[in-house]
């Protein structure tokens, strides 16, 4: 397994983990502290285990602030309907005055499912989450293609859509201001060399089209079409040989 899917691996588990822990020290708390964590516990059984719209009302009516914790962290009501892949639930989050956290792209480009994970980032970029969030890595992370830490290495939402392979996802990102098209990630990969690895001729020429540096390389020496080798990825490297014999075309003209 790759880094970048154990990353979304850990956002998974260490942002939605339960409040057990928090549960033994809710006794201890002040009344109103006490009553507010309670409803937080409350909100997040509603949102990650029975995704009860009613129930999700009467909470936010009896006074728990919507963008409060309901897990570990800052994991509130918009990462929750996020990570259980509730296009209907986070679009109530938002329009009853949630905050559009950037983070929760990462989560949704994710999603197992390409149409809900694009109705997901839709939402939340049309609530003004930013495309271009960058998810940075501890020091200690070292990448797949120099195998050091670089503390400037990070991930993005355009990136885990083209390992995803999502087409309509990438579309849309690209469509926003801000998104860091020729970045490496802890992998050592660009969007455009995820996306010659997966195979995706449509979001490779997506990539193309927006200025994706094809002749980027990484730590290894690596460009876009390294990664086009495969029995089935003659027609990537077709498209990146065409495109950079354009290049060459135009800077001799």
């Amino acid at each position: 397994m790759n880094k970048i899917s154990l990353i979304a691996l850990a956002i998974l588990v260490g942002g939605a983990c339960t409040l057990l822990v928090q549960k033994s020290r809710v006794r201890n708390l002040p009344t109103n502290a006490r009553a507010n964590a309670e409803l937080g516990q409350r909100m997040q059984k509603a949102v990650l285990t029975d995704q009860d719209m009613g129930e999700i009302e009467q909470i936010l009516r009896a006074g728990f602030k919507i963008d409060d914790p309901i897990g570990c962290g800052t994991f509130n009501c918009v990462d929750g309907a996020v990570a259980v892949g509730n296009v209907k639930m986070l679009k109530f989050f938002l329009a009853n005055g949630a905050q559009a956290k950037s983070s929760a792209l990462m989560q949704a480009a994710w999603c197992k499912d390409s149409k809900v994970s694009f109705q997901l980032v839709q939402a939340l970029l049309n609530a003004g989450a930013e495309a271009g969030y960058r998810e940075y890595f501890p020091t200690n992370y070292v990448t797949g293609d120099t195998h050091e830490p670089d503390s400037r290495r990070f991930t993005s939402p355009l990136h885990v859509a083209c390992y995803q392979s999502y087409s309509d996802v990438t579309e849309l990102l690209l469509s926003r201001p801000g998104v860091e098209i020729n970045a490496l990630d802890i992998d050592g990969r660009t969007p455009l060399m995820w996306a010659a690895d997966k195979g995706n001729k449509k979001i490779v020429a997506m990539l193309l089209a927006k200025g994706a540096d094809m002749n980027l390389t990484n730590g290894r020496g690596q460009t876009a079409a390294s990664f086009a080798h495969g029995p089935d990825q003659s027609d990537i490297l077709e498209i990146l040989q065409k495109a950079s014999m354009n290049t060459k075309l135009s800077a001799a003209n």
